[in-house]
Protein backbone atom coordinates (compact mmCIF):
# COMPACT_ATOMS: atom_id res chain seq x y z
CA UNK A 1 0.00 0.00 0.00
CA UNK A 2 1.69 3.37 -1.03
CA UNK A 3 2.55 5.59 1.55
CA UNK A 4 0.72 9.47 1.66
CA UNK A 5 3.97 11.04 2.13
CA UNK A 6 8.00 11.32 2.08
CA UNK A 7 7.78 11.83 6.07
CA UNK A 8 5.17 8.76 6.50
CA UNK A 9 8.07 6.49 4.50
CA UNK A 10 11.03 7.48 7.18
CA UNK A 11 8.72 6.73 10.31
CA UNK A 12 7.17 3.36 8.84
CA UNK A 13 10.97 2.19 8.97
CA UNK A 14 11.65 3.67 12.17
CA UNK A 15 8.88 1.75 13.37
CA UNK A 16 10.34 -1.31 12.03
CA UNK A 17 7.82 -1.76 8.70
CA UNK A 18 10.52 -4.22 6.14
CA UNK A 19 8.55 -4.57 3.09
CA UNK A 20 10.99 -1.89 1.54
CA UNK A 21 14.08 -0.33 2.34
CA UNK A 22 14.68 2.46 0.17
CA UNK A 23 12.73 6.04 -0.28
CA UNK A 24 12.98 8.69 -2.37
CA UNK A 25 12.45 12.17 -0.88
CA UNK A 26 14.11 15.86 -0.66
CA UNK A 27 17.34 16.17 1.13
CA UNK A 28 15.90 17.82 3.85
CA UNK A 29 13.70 15.12 5.26
CA UNK A 30 16.44 12.56 4.52
CA UNK A 31 18.84 14.59 7.07
CA UNK A 32 15.89 15.34 9.33
CA UNK A 33 15.27 11.44 9.63
CA UNK A 34 18.65 10.98 10.26
CA UNK A 35 18.52 13.24 12.75
CA UNK A 36 15.80 11.85 14.59
CA UNK A 37 17.40 8.29 14.48
CA UNK A 38 15.52 6.65 11.91
CA UNK A 39 18.12 3.87 10.19
CA UNK A 40 18.84 5.20 6.72
CA UNK A 41 21.84 6.50 4.93
CA UNK A 42 21.87 9.29 2.18
CA UNK A 43 23.85 7.54 -1.14
CA UNK A 44 24.94 9.28 -3.97
CA UNK A 45 23.93 13.06 -4.60
CA UNK A 46 20.78 14.99 -5.49
CA UNK A 47 18.90 12.89 -8.08
CA UNK A 48 16.60 16.39 -8.81
CA UNK A 49 16.03 19.52 -7.25
CA UNK A 50 12.92 22.09 -6.66
CA UNK A 51 11.72 25.08 -6.90
CA UNK A 52 9.66 25.64 -4.49
CA UNK A 53 7.36 29.15 -4.32
CA UNK A 54 4.89 31.09 -2.73
CA UNK A 55 1.16 29.61 -3.39
CA UNK A 56 -2.04 32.13 -2.81
CA UNK A 57 -5.58 30.74 -3.45
CA UNK A 58 -6.90 32.07 -7.11
CA UNK A 59 -10.40 31.66 -5.79
CA UNK A 60 -9.94 33.85 -2.73
CA UNK A 61 -13.17 36.55 -2.86
CA UNK A 62 -10.52 39.41 -3.22
CA UNK A 63 -8.03 40.05 -5.71
CA UNK A 64 -4.04 38.60 -4.90
CA UNK A 65 -2.59 41.08 -7.22
CA UNK A 66 -1.42 43.59 -4.75
CA UNK A 67 -0.31 40.82 -2.21
CA UNK A 68 1.41 38.42 -5.07
CA UNK A 69 3.41 41.50 -5.81
CA UNK A 70 4.71 42.26 -2.60
CA UNK A 71 5.60 38.78 -1.49
CA UNK A 72 7.65 38.81 -5.09
CA UNK A 73 9.54 41.88 -3.77
CA UNK A 74 9.83 40.16 -0.95
CA UNK A 75 11.11 36.83 -1.68
CA UNK A 76 13.65 38.94 -4.34
CA UNK A 77 14.73 41.36 -1.80
CA UNK A 78 16.01 38.56 0.16
CA UNK A 79 17.68 36.81 -2.15
CA UNK A 80 19.60 39.69 -3.10
CA UNK A 81 20.38 41.10 0.44
CA UNK A 82 21.67 37.37 1.46
CA UNK A 83 18.59 36.46 4.44
CA UNK A 84 17.46 33.59 2.27
CA UNK A 85 20.87 32.16 2.28
CA UNK A 86 21.56 33.29 5.89
CA UNK A 87 17.87 31.45 6.97
CA UNK A 88 18.79 28.31 5.22
CA UNK A 89 21.97 27.84 6.83
CA UNK A 90 21.11 28.32 10.15
CA UNK A 91 18.53 26.06 10.09
CA UNK A 92 19.35 22.98 7.56
CA UNK A 93 23.02 24.01 8.07
CA UNK A 94 23.22 24.61 4.00
CA UNK A 95 22.60 26.77 1.76
CA UNK A 96 19.34 25.44 0.06
CA UNK A 97 18.58 28.51 -2.21
CA UNK A 98 21.49 26.86 -4.85
CA UNK A 99 21.15 24.39 -7.12
CA UNK A 100 22.67 21.56 -5.74
CA UNK A 101 26.21 19.94 -6.79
Amino acid sequence: MPLQSDNECAQQIQAGRTEFSVFLTSQTVVDAAIREGVPVVKVGSPVYSENLAAAFDKNAPLSNATLVARVNQIITEMHNDGTLSELSLKWFGEDLTQAPN
